[in-house]
């Protein structure tokens, strides 16, 4: 049941723009003004997931002891700034969030907060994921260094999903680019591993 929530939620999220941007770079001054002033109107969506129903970690090897599934963990070129576990479910269906705040460039000329979020394998599958390629508006199935992913292309913000290592791995922020989600979701591809200990 939950997972056919988790199905339906998401693909109300890629219609509606919960993850969603054509490049930002080609909006008006007002109009990223506006992007702007609609993430800052709920910035505890970007840098407190969950809103407080989480568990913040200093480690990336703790967080598979909180999870039903082992996360990934990406190599970019900035550093992670908050690692989160969702606490609301119990762990087989709970989220690990990777924060991060990218500085000001090309690639983020609105705001550099993004979220990549995992869930667990099977929550989704990869059929799944292509029908709501297909059958939400704005989405189109694309290749990701050798993963098909779903992006969401929206008015303000742009997002993607797909599945690596059976993980299913969400990146969004509130005014991400297409091309910078596409740009961070490689990354993560080519670069994501198991956290080790020791």
């Amino acid at each position: 049941m939950k997972r056919l929530l988790y199905i339906a939620i998401t693909a109300a999220c890629l219609s509606f723009g919960c993850a969603s941007n054509p490049d930002v770079q080609k909006l008006s001054a007002t109009e990223r003004a506006a992007a702007a002033s609609a993430a800052l109107s709920d910035p505890d969506r970007w840098d407190d997931p969950e809103r407080g129903d989480n568990l913040a970690l200093t480690s990336p090897t703790q967080a598979a002891e909180h999870l039903g599934f082992t996360p990934l963990i990406p190599t970019l070129s900035s550093p992670v700034w908050r690692m989160i576990v969702s606490t609301a479910e119990d762990p087989p269906y709970r989220n690990f969030y990777l924060v991060f705040h990218f500085p000001p460039s090309a690639s983020f000329p609105v705001d550099g907060r993004v979220q990549i979020i995992e869930r667990a394998p099977g929550v989704i599958t990869q059929d799944e994921l292509r029908a709501m390629a297909t059958g939400v508006p704005n989405s189109s199935l694309i290749d990701v260094a050798g993963h098909e992913a779903v992006l969401n292309v929206g008015p303000t913000n742009s997002g993607l999903e797909m599945i690596v290592e059976g993980v299913v791995v969400e990146v969004t922020g509130p005014a991400l680019t297409a091309n910078a989600a596409k740009d961070i979701a490689t990354a993560f591809a080519r670069s994501a591993t198991a956290p080790t200990t020791g």
